[in-house]
């Protein structure tokens, strides 16, 4: 670049040189005119100063350059990859109560970031994605944002994604703090039954009550979800309010005190929570067959028969109990997501009251789980959710198209209402996701993974604002389990301290040190060997009536005319190398590609700083030539002329 250019100057340079001696000319005063005259007479002598004032110039303006740009993309890449401030990783959930309760946290959100695959059809690959799930309008007041990580406002995008979340009400609230949670079932004696259906053989006991293993779903008040063993009364053990001595009117019990109630509360103990979790949800009660139909062999499916009553609840504080769901009345039934199973309401036999639940499951295998829910939400209705290029170009869709995709064993359909070229802290891995990432609305999601799993399933990071006031070492042990802290301003220095960055920077600014002292050692040096080569020429104008400072004057402006032809092509030959450049610098961090990419700034406020250092400096030195021009060999040649 740099020798086409000397080349283009050196074929325009004349021409220019010659068109400003024609207008100066026209001009009152000689120094001017003679000045441009001298220039024009004689361009290829000026024009190598010229080229090297340029480079030094394009030099400067290209290290101002790469400080500003390496400055920016620092920040903006820290804060890609952290996605805020700070960002706590965790294999299960981070607590979210904790940290926004931290001096110096502006603002808090979580998010739920996973991996799943999308379904191309028979016969074809099922390439992996990116899952994050996030807080809309949090995220949008909590992340980082430019505008070209999509060709529609992030912020517009984000409010696509937002889904009304399910009501409170779908689910069974449970008041106060409590500190335990039970259910009554039974389920009538193996040698009562005339179903040959139900001939199962059996681990443990004489019913599906010994066949059965139950857990409990929990959904916090800030929407974050947990299991709860519930175990039957150990044998021999007496229920809080059932067993022949202290109910033997309940239906079930034995007529003497030692035969046990046919009836059995499963319970389980709540963990404490801080007072922020309450109140507390019952989502779901998950139960897990342990029945085998040996008359269609091991394998085959195995029926299970239960009534459910009286779901009760213990208050932490005084120890009561409080039925919250008996089953009477209009009660809704609950939801089995099981084929040929369901729930509906039974007066045959209670626990308590006039009505129960009678609970019909039709299990394929031992060992499996089926939910036992409220309201579970509707499997086939579309989330809306944002995706990268990548994931358009394997999976063939364009924005507004639905696709379906599996994660956590859960098969979701999608809506594609928006594309990201990027997002924070997604990067398209070709070697691990083949089909880039995905965007969609946090609880949503996280509703549809628990009503298919097991598992409690909750957001596994949490992203902070701190303004850069925070220091996680204090926060960190007021938070458990987790298993990665970033800190922006940690990932900053780590990516400023990339040699190749600090190579870059290091290169450019001696470059443009060492170009400067040689254009200003060249200009002086031009300047005084040009004055005492032209000594002659001085006297005879001395002669014809000019003055001693006219002539130096005419000398002081032929260096003016070069040194501004030089850094105004410097600049503009500077910001040509910013944008080609800039963009493509080679620098990474660790395997993360530069994401977002590069994108120049020029630093003017740095540029004018070299404008006065470069100028000044060199008519610094113009002037102390002049002084000794003044009090040597020319000065008496001058006045020579004067005599």
């Amino acid at each position: 670049m740099l020798l086409g250019s000397a080349t283009i100057l050196l074929r325009v340079w004349p021409l220019v040189l010659r068109l400003s001696a024609h207008i100066t000319a026209q001009w009152r005063g000689l120094p001017v005119a003679l000045a441009m005259w001298e220039v024009s007479r004689n361009p290829v002598r000026g024009v190598l100063l010229v080229l090297l004032l340029t480079l030094a110039m394009s030099l400067g303006m290209l290290s101002t350059g790469l400080n500003a740009t390496l400055d920016v993309s620092e920040r903006e890449r820290a804060q890609y990859a952290v996605g805020g401030d700070v960002r706590f990783v965790s294999s299960y959930s981070v607590d979210l109560s904790s940290l926004a309760e931290e001096p110096g946290v502006h603002l808090a959100t979580s998010v739920a970031r996973d991996l799943g695959t999308v379904d191309l059809g028979s016969f074809r690959s099922f390439p992996r994605f990116e899952v994050l799930g996030v807080d809309p309008q949090l995220l949008a007041r909590v992340g980082s944002f430019r505008d070209d990580f999509s060709s529609i406002p992030m912020e517009s995008l984000l409010a696509q994604i937002v889904v009304d979340e399910a009501p409170t009400d779908a689910l069974l609230p449970l008041p106060g703090q409590p500190s335990r949670l039970g259910v009554w079932l039974w389920s009538p004696q193996d040698k009562d039954r005339s179903d040959p259906r139900h001939a199962v053989g059996s681990y443990v006991g004489e019913s599906d009550l010994d066949r059965i293993a139950l857990t409990g779903k929990l959904r916090t008040a800030r929407g974050e979800y947990f299991t709860l063993r519930l175990d039957p009364p150990k044998p021999g053990a007496c229920p809080f309010d059932c067993c022949s001595e202290c109910c033997p009117d309940e239906p079930g019990t034995g007529s003497s005190p030692s035969e046990p109630c046919a009836w059995r509360f499963f319970s389980g103990p709540l963990p404490d929570l801080d007072a922020g979790s309450y109140p507390l949800h019952l989502y779901a009660i998950w139960i897990q067959n342990r029945a085998i139909n040996k008359r269609w062999g091991d394998y085959a499916r195995a029926g299970i028969g239960l009534f459910m009553d009286d779901v009760t609840v213990f208050d932490s504080a005084t120890g009561s109990a409080q039925i919250v769901e008996d089953f009477e009345g209009s009660a809704q039934a609950w939801q089995v997501g099981l084929p040929n199973s369901g729930a509906r309401r039974d007066t045959s036999m209670v626990h308590s009251g006039q009505a129960s639940q009678r609970v019909l499951l039709d299990f394929r295998r031992p060992l499996d789980w089926v939910a036992l829910g409220l309201d579970p939400a509707d499997p086939d209705r579309e989330l809306p959710v944002l995706v990268s290029p990548a994931f358009l170009d394997v999976a063939s869709l364009t924005v507004g198209d639905t696709v379906s995709v599996w994660l956590h064993s859960a098969y979701l359909p999608l809506r594609i209402v928006g594309a990201a070229h990027y997002f924070p802290t997604m990067y398209e891995d070709p070697a691990s996701r083949e089909a880039g990432f995905l965007v969609m609305s946090r609880d949503p999601l996280l509703a549809r993974l628990n009503d298919n799993n097991l598992e409690a399933i909750n957001a596994n990071e949490a992203w902070l604002s701190t303004g850069g006031q925070l220091s996680t070492s204090g926060v960190t042990a007021r938070v458990h389990a987790v298993d990665e802290i970033w800190e922006a301003e940690a990932v900053r220095s780590a990516i400023k301290a990339d040699p190749m960055a600090l190579g870059l920077r290091s290169v450019t600014f001696y470059g443009y040190i060492l170009t400067s002292l040689l254009s200003i050692t060249g200009f002086v040096t031009y300047f005084y060997m040009s004055a005492r080569r032209r000594e002659m020429t001085f006297g005879v104008l001395r002669t014809m009536g000019l003055s001693p400072g006219q002539l130096y004057a005419s000398l002081l402006v032929e260096q003016v005319v070069l040194i501004v032809s030089g850094l105004a092509l410097g600049t503009l030959l500077g910001a040509i190398l910013n944008s080609l450049v800039l963009p493509r610098l080679p620098i990474t961090l660790g395997k993360l590609p530069p994401v977002p990419p590069f994108r120049p700034y020029d630093d003017w406020t740095a540029v004018g700083n070299i404008y006065l250092v470069l100028g000044g400096a060199l008519l610094v030195c113009l002037s102390i030539a002049t002084v000794l021009l003044w009090r040597t060999r020319l000065h008496r040649v001058l006045r020579i002329g004067e005599e």
